[in-house]
Parts: C-alpha cells; sequence; structure tokens
C-alpha cells in the first residue's frame, strides 16, 4: 500500500511519498510492515524546466483520496482529503482529460492518469489541472501540450521509481523475511540466491546465507548427538532390565518360590497398571518394583524361607523384616520411579494393620496398592514349603471380602476383570487345584460378571 503522513511529511520538511509493503510472519499473518520514504524535493526542482504556466497545479493523489504532493506548495492542502470536485478525477481510475469547476466556479481542465505501483501497493494519480480561461490563445494551448507531456513523463518517472525501489529494497527484504521465516519453521536448506539487492542488502544476505549454514550444520551435528544420546539411553535401559532380572532370578539359588512370584506377581501388577491407565514410566517402575519387591529375603536364613512346618513368632518377625531388608538395599539406586519405596510398602494395609509401618490408605504409594494386591493373589494361588495353596477361588473371596478394607477397591476390582477376562493368563494355577475346586472357580467368576 501507499501511505501518507501530514506530520511525517512536516516534521521531515520536505515533500515525502511513503511506500509500504507487508512482511508476512511463518502463519502468513501481516505483522510487520517496510516503509520506504520517497522525497520529492527532486520532483519540486524538475518541474520548472517543463515550461507549464504558472497557473498550472500539479498534484499527486493516492487511492485512499489523501493529498500527497501539490505543485506549487500548499501547506494546508498536503495531507487532507480531496476536494469534491477532484473526486470526480478520481472516480473512473483512469487516463482521461475532464473539464470541472472549482469551488469559486472557474472551470479548470485536468489531465489525470493513474500509476499502477505493484501487487501490493495502491495506486497513485498524478492530475495537472489547467485554467480554461488561458487556453483560449492558440499561443497558450502550447501550455496544454506541454500539460500533457509533463503527465506523461512524470508518469514515466514515479514507475521508475516504484521499479527502483521494489528491485533494490522491497523485493530483497520481501525474500529476507521469508528465508527467515523457513529458518523459523526449521528449514535450514533455504538459501538467498544471487542477485540479490546492492550494498548493503548484498552484504547482509551474504551473511544471512553464512549464518543458515552454520545453523544447519550445528542442527545435524546436534540430531547425531541426540540419535547417540538415545542409543545410550536405550542401552542402559537393557542393562537395567538385564540386571534387575539377573537379581530377580539370583532368587532361585537360595529360594527357587521367591523367584518365581516374583515374576508372576510383576506380570500381574503390569496388567492391572495398564488397565488403570498407568502412564509407560509408572508402569515400567511398577515392574521393577514387582520384580525386586521380595529382595529383602536374601537376608533371611535359608532354613526359615524353605521351612515345611509353621513359623514361630521370632520366625514371623524375621520374614516381616523383609520390606525394611529390601528398601535399605535400594534406596541408594537413582531409579526413575520411587522403587524402594513401593518395595517397603507392599505389605502395609489400608486400615493400618499392615507392616513394617502400619500406613493408612492415602499414606501408601498408588504402585504399592498395586503391588500388595497382585502379591496376595499370586501368593495365594502358589504353593508354599509350609501349606499348600488355598486356591483361585479363595484368593478370588479374599480380595472380594476385603476390598476398600485392606486392599484398594479400585485395584481389586480391576485384578478381577483382569482375572475374568483373560484367565488364560493365570492358567499356571489351574494345576494347583483339583477338579472340584475348578468347577467352583467356574461358578464364582460367573458370580463376578
Amino acid at each position: 500500500m501507499t501511505l501518507s503522513s501530514y506530520h511525517i511529511n512536516k516534521s521531515c520538511d520536505c515533500p515525502v511519498i511513503f511506500i509500504a509493503y507487508p512482511l508476512p510472519d511463518e502463519k502468513d499473518h501481516v505483522e510487520k510492515i517496510l516503509v520506504v520514504a520517497e522525497n520529492l524535493n527532486w520532483l519540486v526542482d524538475l518541474l520548472p524546466y517543463f515550461n507549464l504556466s504558472p497557473d498550472n497545479v500539479i498534484t499527486i493523489f493516492n487511492s485512499e483520496k489523501t493529498t500527497l504532493f501539490r505543485y506549487p506548495a500548499d501547506e494546508e492542502i498536503i495531507g487532507r482529503k480531496v476536494f469534491y470536485h477532484e473526486e470526480k478525477i478520481l472516480k473512473h481510475g483512469v487516463t482521461q482529460i475532464i473539464e470541472l469547476r472549482d469551488n469559486d466556479g472557474e472551470k479548470w481542465l485536468h489531465a489525470v492518469t493513474p500509476v499502477e505501483m505493484g501487487t501490493h501497493t495502491e495506486d497513485i494519480f498524478i492530475c495537472i489541472s489547467i485554467p480554461l480561461s488561458i487556453l483560449y490563445s492558440p499561443i497558450n494551448r502550447q501550455i496544454l501540450v506541454n500539460a500533457l507531456i509533463s503527465i506523461s513523463i512524470l508518469s514515466i518517472i514515479f514507475f521508475s521509481i516504484w521499479i527502483v525501489i521494489n528491485n533494490l529494497f522491497l523485493i530483497p527484504i520481501d525474500k529476507l523475511n521469508r528465508a527467515t521465516v523457513n529458518i523459523i519453521k526449521g528449514n535450514y536448506d533455504f538459501r538467498l540466491k544471487p542477485p540479490f539487492g546492492y550494498g548493503e542488502l548484498k552484504q547482509l544476505a551474504e551473511v544471512f546465507n553464512l549464518t543458515i549454514s552454520t545453523l544447519d550444520k550445528r542442527e545435524k551435528d546436534l540430531k547425531k548427538e541426540t540419535q547417540k544420546s538415545r542409543l545410550y539411553i536405550r542401552i542402559l535401559k537393557k542393562t537395567l532390565n538385564d540386571v534387575v532380572d539377573a537379581i530377580s532370578s539370583f532368587m532361585d539359588f537360595g529360594d527357587q518360590y521367591t523367584s518365581i512370584h516374583q515374576k508372576r506377581v510383576s506380570e500381574l501388577a503390569v496388567l492391572i497398571a495398564k488397565e488403570l491407565g498407568l502412564n509407560k514410566k509408572d508402569i515400567e517402575g511398577l515392574r521393577v518394583a514387582s520384580l525386586l519387591h521380595d529382595i529383602g529375603k536374601i537376608s533371611i536364613p535359608n532354613e526359615i524361607l524353605t521351612k515345611t512346618g509353621p513359623l514361630n513368632d521370632l520366625e514371623t518377625q524375621i520374614i516381616r523384616d523383609h520390606p525394611s531388608c529390601g528398601y535399605e538395599i535400594l534406596k541408594n539406586i537413582r531409579f526413575r520411579f520411587p522403587i524402594a519405596l513401593i518395595v517397603l510398602q507392599h505389605h502395609e494395609r489400608l486400615n493400618g494393620s499392615g507392616y513394617p509401618k502400619g500406613l493408612k490408605s492415602d499414606e501408601i504409594h498408588f504402585g504399592a496398592k498395586i503391588l500388595m494386591v497382585a502379591d496376595v493373589f499370586e501368593a495365594m494361588v502358589s504353593h508354599r514349603p509350609y501349606r499348600p495353596a488355598p486356591g483361585l477361588v479363595e484368593a478370588l473371596e479374599e480380595l472380594t471380602k476385603n476390598k476398600g478394607i485392606l486392599y484398594d477397591e479400585k485395584v481389586v476390582e480391576c485384578c478381577i476383570n483382569l482375572i475374568r477376562k483373560k484367565r488364560e493368563i493365570f492358567t499356571y494355577a489351574c494345576h494347583l487345584c483339583n477338579e472340584e475346586k475348578s468347577e467352583k472357580m467356574d461358578n464364582n467368576v460367573s458370580m463376578q460378571s
């Protein structure tokens, strides 16, 4: 668009036309406008050479009907809207010669032509006005010829000025702006191609291309380093999982039951966590905690772990110390999940009857609430050295009877639903139950649904 500001013209103390060019952002919204000011003093100096009559008036308007330039100079008119009779001159927006009366009733001949200033720019109009009174004699008719020649020359000059401004400033800066938008979008392959402006703009383009090349190289180097880091993280995760599995399997040497029990508890705990909608990090943390939840039993003598008869009070207390022992073993390892805390709390109960600290409800980590349900269920469907497995039906009854009392209600319901929907996962427990118990189990599961 072509802009004009009366105040700016005054402050510059010279006739000026402002040409504005929109600079879009990465979303193609115009947030910046480039403004180029064209000083028209050269036009004031040039006009006397056109041999125009002293009564001739040259006016430049924009398409918003604002007066941008007046010769002879008239400070009060610059920046104002055109007069009523001048609106008719701009009405059709084409080259024309029109006879009109001014506000005083005097007849004037107006020769007007538009000058197209580009796609993003408003047109301007150049008008030469001559009083008809001086055109009646043959001698003065030459004034009309001079006026028509003048308006043609001025149109060519202004169009040439626009071409120069457009090519030297507007187009290069627009390209620079679009290149910047590409950089914001992460396209480091974009380059400003020569020819690109002159002087400082050309140097700016060269510096810009060098900057993009540097950023492109750093971006590629960063991607390589990121890929390496991700590979190292995957290796470390794999190593950690292998270490956890090795520690869990190590329990086989002293107590085969504990190792198998931990793996089965881990499988069920992960299934419950997924069903409850926990995120991947929490599920992985719970998996590790479940695999290591009985690691504290390595401090318990093998004779107690494998004892076939009932445990006495001292032996029971030693067994009950294993969550605390497990916590002490794991507390200084920097897991991304509170593994040690869950191991410590997996024998707590909602009503405070658990151990080792007698915690209640909200004091217990939610991961420990999942682990305790999986632990109780697996323990009841598996043999221990000192007792046979109560069975799947009894495990379901225990969880159902004590949900909301000892065990979290949502976790229990989720566990029971999993057994009902995915019974094949728990077939490892079936060989522990006789045919009578299996029939009873089917009836119980049906009742749950």
